[in-house]
């Protein structure tokens, strides 16, 4: 006995249950990160940097992460220059952190944004350590400097 092909509307009806069942795709939205200088060891220093989102995690009232995940956070990058040490500069990377949080309010603006690394250090021994609502340290052989965090605009 010779099999005949599947048919046209068999096909067509798989690829349609196919369709309706997949995810809607989001978007990655990419913020960007000022960090300036508030006290402490690395007088001329500052950072940029920024983070990644996705789009279906935002809106009002969002609290992104917490003190032992990322959950949420799609990318992150770090740098800081002018350090009175040596390496003078040094970057930050989403495999550096332990955790984040990210809280926005009821119109979806974000009130908070931090970063955290528990216990270990980046390739050059530099700590990053949020201490509170847009307020981050950096740490390395007991030299430490605060910085407020400024949050951009979307970056399109």
């Amino acid at each position: 006995m010779k099999l005949s092909p599947p048919t046209l509307s068999l096909a067509a009806t798989t690829l349609s249950l196919s369709l309706a069942t997949a995810p809607a795709s989001a978007a990655l939205l990419s913020f960007p990160l000022t960090f300036s200088f508030i006290g402490g060891d690395f007088p001329l220093s500052s950072g940029t940097g920024e983070f990644i989102v996705d789009d279906n995690d935002l809106g009002p009232n969002v609290v992104l992460g917490d003190s032992n995940n990322l959950d949420g956070l799609q990318g992150f990058s770090a740098t800081f220059t002018d350090l009175d040490s040596v390496p003078s500069t040094t970057t930050f990377a989403l495999t550096d952190l332990s955790s984040w949080i990210l809280t926005t309010d009821s119109n979806a603006n974000i009130t908070d944004v931090n970063f955290f690394m528990f216990g270990s250090e980046n390739a050059d021994g530099y700590t990053l350590l949020g201490q509170s609502r847009l307020i981050i340290e950096l740490f390395r052989n007991g030299q430490d400097a605060a910085y407020q965090i400024s949050v951009g605009n979307l970056k399109g």
